[in-house]
């Protein structure tokens, strides 16, 4: 059976009411910076006018049976409403993740973060507990939304409750509004002082906005513009995005959303999606993972290939789903969530994932039960009842097995930034005149050591293209190779590192702090990774 209609705002960002609804009934039973970063520095020099100095990159070697590209993460949803239970989560999923996501999706507080006064002391303690249960050097992917939970409007105010009405002269704000630029950008600095993440997204499943009030589109587009750049140059270290839901590819929504996912990406860091397949396919047999097209997630990765790609969020059915009010019935069973997952993990390997997050780790049953008693439960909180690894009375389901299996192998290495002298550390690249027209390009290889590197030239007068004229394909792992310079009126030099295989990594940054367009042509390098740290 078919889902007739479903309501779309039931179907948006639930997370948030979920978490903040989990919050407040605990309440009330308890009464109480370029990845990599660069350094310009002109120098007179034979047959060069001018050297720029470009500190820079990564890299990472194919990946081999037995290895993982991404890194494997969970959101602490709470599955129940005691303090107890959300302990335990952490307990759970800690072991069995290399990346924690920290899904802020609960509105913002606008008057407070606006004033510079304090947040509720709800607001508070909920950024405090993430903190506190986030294991010191574990990787943070943390995602908040200037757009409502329904994804169709500006968010909503976060103070005692999350997602509350926006209070006052709030009210009646639009996204392209001055003050809600200010205090937005203000937020997301404040989240990122706080959590010190790898990856930001800035707008969860932005482009819903265009399917729900394509009205609102252009006035949220004055704010993406706004906010990207600046956070970008404040924070270069940080790999800063939007996330986009999927649809079955070719039908009329994807093709409808098309223009607008092009339109957005070009702010974007990264290629993320949300992809709740069991929802929105349109297979009447959504349920079973083997009606999944075989471009579900790759269609994305077409949409915008030179970025790195990575899924936000995602989960499957392990029990059938039944929401009469809205005529929709799936079938759901755990072998289905474990062929999903499988199917996941194999096509996100073959796309290079940056990261996978599964949205819920345990099913709430418990929360859900407490809000049928208080009259609160409404058909949205069905839609990811029952897509835990752990089913409701926290008994691993299959799927946990395959999650470990993968969680075991060894994650594909990837060389870390060579160090700039700021943000990265170590000692800036440099570059002197020796004997005749020979330079010799120095740079640090001890502080992040790769196991290669090589040196690409660029014709500086033909930007913003980045055109490549020569190559150094071998400059050694000592930091520092001599040599002729080609030959040019303005030239720059970059210094990338590499797996001594084939794969390159960051060219560095353009004026905008986005990760220039450049490859090496003639050395063999396939791929090209930008979001290496210099450390684990």
């Amino acid at each position: 059976m078919q889902a007739a209609i479903i309501p779309r705002l039931a179907l948006q960002g639930s997370d948030g009411r979920m978490r903040g609804m989990a919050d407040a009934l605990r309440a009330r039973r308890l009464n109480r910076r370029l990845a990599p970063v660069y350094l310009v520095t002109m120098k007179r020099l034979p047959r060069v006018t001018g050297i720029l100095l470009v500190v820079c990159a990564l890299g990472a070697p194919a990946g081999a049976a037995g290895s993982r590209w991404f890194r494997q993460g969970f959101t602490p949803f709470n599955y129940d409403i005691t303090d107890e239970a959300q302990q335990n989560v952490y307990a759970l999923i800690n072991p069995r993740q290399d990346v924690i996501a920290h899904h802020i999706d609960n509105g913002v507080p606008w008057p407070e973060i606006a004033a510079g006064t304090p947040y509720h002391p709800n607001v508070e303690s909920d950024l405090a507990e993430r903190l506190s249960s986030t294991p010191s050097g574990m990787t943070i992917y943390l995602a908040t939304s200037p757009i409502n939970t329904g994804r169709d409007g500006l968010a909503d105010y976060w103070g005692q409750d999350a997602n509350m009405p926006r209070p006052g002269v709030w009210a009646d704000r639009d996204f392209d509004d001055p003050e809600v630029i200010a205090a937005y950008l203000d937020w997301c600095r404040d989240l990122l002082d706080r959590f010190q993440p790898r990856y930001f997204n800035f707008a969860i499943e932005s482009i819903e906005l265009a399917l729900n009030a394509p009205g609102k589109w252009d006035s949220f587009m004055t704010l993406v513009r706004e906010v990207y750049p600046r956070l970008k140059r404040e924070y270069p270290t940080v790999l800063i995005f939007v996330s986009i839901t999927l649809r079955d590819p070719g039908t009329p929504e994807m093709l409808t959303l098309r223009p607008y996912i092009d339109q957005v990406m070009q702010h974007s860091d990264m290629m993320t999606v949300s992809t709740y397949r069991y929802i929105f396919g349109a297979d009447p047999n959504k349920g079973d993972p083997s009606t999944l097209p075989p471009d579900w997630l790759s269609q994305a990765r077409d949409m915008a290939p030179d970025k790195p790609f990575a899924v936000a969020e995602t989960g499957w059915l392990a029990e059938t789903l039944w929401i009469p009010e809205w005529n929709l019935f799936v079938t759901g069973n755990p072998t289905w969530q474990d062929d999903y997952v499988t199917r996941l993990f194999t096509d996100a390997d073959a796309l290079e994932a940056r990261f996978v997050i599964w949205y819920l780790p345990v099913d709430y049953d418990n929360l859900y039960w407490w809000l049928v008693q208080l009259g609160l439960a409404k058909p949205t909180w069905l839609l990811w009842k029952d897509t835990g690894l752990w089913d409701g009375t926290v008994t691993p389901r299959p799927s946990l097995s395959t999650w470990e299996a993968w969680k075991s192998r060894e994650r594909t290495y990837v060389p870390p930034p060579v160090p700039d002298g700021a943000a990265w550390g170590g000692t800036a690249l440099r570059v002197t005149p020796t004997a005749g027209d020979e330079v010799t390009v120095s740079w640090d290889a001890t502080t992040c050591p790769a196991p290669g590197y090589h040196l690409v030239w660029l014709d500086l007068t033909l930007l913003p293209s980045f055109e490549v004229v020569d190559e150094v394909c071998s400059a050694g792992t000592a930091g520092s190779w001599s040599g002729p310079a080609p030959s040019g009126t303005l030239l720059g030099v970059v210094a990338v590192s590499n797996d001594a295989g084939a794969i390159e990594g960051s060219h560095g940054f353009d004026h905008l702090h986005g990760e220039r367009p450049g490859r090496s042509t003639n050395c063999g390098f396939a791929t090209k990774r930008i979001d290496a740290l210099c450390g684990p």
